[in-house]
């Protein structure tokens, strides 16, 4: 099976029979949209088809991809499969960033290029004035250390700023030292 834009890859997982989702994953998506319109897209129905070791040879699937995407000038975003997964993307920006990718572009990965591919950017990805402003601020490097989000100085939420300290507070909770 082959789709190169995104739209045939709604088109094209959405006639598949037998497949276990009726629309193209939404990571697959964004992946398709960000690459650039001359690379092609090739689809495998897990269903159907079996993944060989040779088949992620051929793509040359290392920890170094997202580095060499960027060095190719391909934007990098880094999303979950599903919600359930969500804790994992930032330690996959920060495996990324260990492998090559530049800490900025680790970080933009997770925010300014999915709000991007997404068409949302004028109201998420980035800090600036008239954004909405739903972030946290930690003492420490999140892509680097996983356990620094326990390091929350201030969580925003739609603009106003809540202190960690009181936040823990409220909680019963005593921040990490």
């Amino acid at each position: 099976m082959e789709a190169g834009r995104p739209s045939e890859l709604v088109a094209l997982t959405s006639t598949v029979v037998g497949a276990r989702y009726p629309a193209a994953p939404l990571g697959l998506i964004t992946v398709a949209a960000l690459l650039p319109p001359s690379w092609e897209v090739r689809l495998v129905n897990r269903n159907t088809e079996t993944l060989e070791t040779a088949d992620f040879d051929q793509i040359g699937a290392t920890l170094e991809n997202a580095s060499r995407l960027h060095a190719a000038g391909v934007q990098v975003a880094i999303q979950s499969a599903g919600s359930h997964h969500a804790r994992k993307v930032r330690q996959m920006a920060g495996n990324a960033v260990a492998n090559g990718l530049p800490w900025e572009d680790g970080l933009a990965a997770l925010t300014r290029v999915p709000a991007e591919a997404f068409g949302v950017a004028g109201d998420i990805g980035t800090i600036a004035p008239g954004k909405r402003a739903d972030l946290v601020v930690v003492d420490g490097d999140p892509l680097e250390r996983l356990d620094d989000i326990g390091r929350t100085v201030t969580t925003m939420r739609g603009g106003i700023a809540f202190p960690a300290a009181e936040l823990y507070r409220a909680v019963g909770v005593e921040p990490v030292q």
